[in-house]
């Protein structure tokens, strides 16, 4: 942790950067988010803020547990957590160790409505941050080790969840409220839903989702905005644009 290449670099952002006596340079200044819908559909938030040397970049489809087929509960979870961990040019091991040496944040995530991606990094490392997105994006290849230890992860979550008086009250609750609407499962699935995923399931899941006009990507911080469009153009030409088909579920949450 004494090595200057492995140092952790925190920002600590004054409260008053954008009151009304900031005297700082129209181009020293955030600006407004722009929206940008590049070829296929895909939608690109920017927003250029030079104030500080970092960037924040979120991705999200539509699709959690609003969209797990039917007896796959957890699937949607699962699929986010094996997503970021190995593709056809980077094992698990080595994105790790790209992404710790540089000091970027990446991390996955799956809620009721979508699953997606975050990276937080030093504005210098954007262009390596991007082609590992673009990686992960494209050549995700959802490793089946990694498969097999996450279930044990999900299951162990799962006995937890059922031991614990007010987890257990809150799902039950949550089932009698949403019943026969998505929202009334589990992001962690149950023992008999977990047993069922296999690796094709997970990138069945994970294709039937990835398409241009089904994801948002957000870049904010010390960036380009030409620059990042242009990437990001790059990528969405390589991206699939078939539709994706939400189910609309019969029953009002």
């Amino acid at each position: 942790y004494l090595d200057i290449e492995q140092r952790l670099v925190t920002v600590l952002k004054p409260a008053s950067s954008h009151d009304a006596n900031d005297e700082r340079s129209p181009q020293d200044k955030p600006r407004d988010i722009k929206k940008t819908v590049l070829k296929k559909g895909l939608k690109v938030l920017t927003r250029e803020d030079p104030s500080f040397p970092l960037v924040s970049i979120h991705l999200a489809l539509k699709g959690g547990l609003l969209s797990e087929p039917d007896g796959l509960n957890g699937i949607a979870q699962m699929s986010s957590e094996v997503w970021v961990k190995g593709t056809k040019s980077y094992s698990s091991d080595q994105i790790e160790e790209v992404t710790e040496s540089l000091g970027i944040d990446l991390s996955s995530f799956s809620g009721r409505n979508s699953i997606g991606l975050s990276m937080s990094l030093l504005s210098d490392d954007i262009d390596i941050a991007l082609n590992l997105l673009e990686e992960i994006i494209l050549k995700p290849t959802f490793p089946q080790d990694v498969i097999d230890r996450k279930k044990k992860d999900f299951l162990n979550n799962i006995k937890l969840r059922d031991e614990n008086i007010s987890a257990l009250s809150m799902y039950t609750l949550r089932q009698s409220l949403f019943k026969g609407h998505p929202y009334q499962w589990d992001n962690l699935g149950s023992r008999g839903s977990i047993d069922r995923i296999k690796q094709k399931d997970i990138k069945k899941y994970y294709r039937d989702h990835l398409s241009a006009s089904n994801m948002v990507i957000s870049v904010f911080g010390d960036i380009n905005e030409a620059d990042v469009l242009k990437r990001l153009e790059k990528l969405s030409s390589k991206l699939p644009d078939h539709r994706v088909n939400i189910p609309t579920p019969t029953v009002e949450p």
